[in-house]
């Protein structure tokens, strides 16, 4: 991944949530989901200044029950 300045990783805590998914989601919903969860009152997603979220990815595990859509895929 160095090709696009990556030149390593740190895995972070997991963050078990306790929501119920709901079974049909769209890519939207989801942004929208975690914009909410990034907004500064949830302390298990740490720091949400721009600097540091410059520097993360979030993975985001969904039941297999859960249909996720982007666009019309």
């Amino acid at each position: 991944m160095a090709e696009y300045g990556v030149t390593s990783a740190t895995a972070g805590t997991s963050i078990a949530l306790t929501e119920t998914a709901d079974t049909t989601l769209t890519s939207t919903a989801i942004e929208t989901w975690l914009d909410g969860k990034l907004d500064g009152t949830n302390a298990a997603f740490g720091p949400v200044d721009a600097t540091t979220l410059a520097s993360k990815i979030f993975v985001l595990y969904y039941p297999s029950t859960t249909m996720i859509t982007l666009g019309t895929a």
